[in-house]
């Protein structure tokens, strides 16, 4: 899933992005990966 998004973030942004969407990925509950998706939209929302 993070290749396919990858497709639509800057080449310069990839390993920070990756990182960002990692979190969510391996967070132990839905509500920790929800959170980290908020971090992420906080983030990178804009871009």
């Amino acid at each position: 899933m993070i290749r396919n998004a990858m497709r639509f973030v800057s080449y310069q942004d990839r390993k920070k992005i990756a990182a960002s969407m990692r979190t969510i990925y391996t967070a132990p509950t839905i509500e920790a990966a929800e959170l980290a998706l908020k971090d992420l939209d906080v983030a990178w929302g804009r871009q």
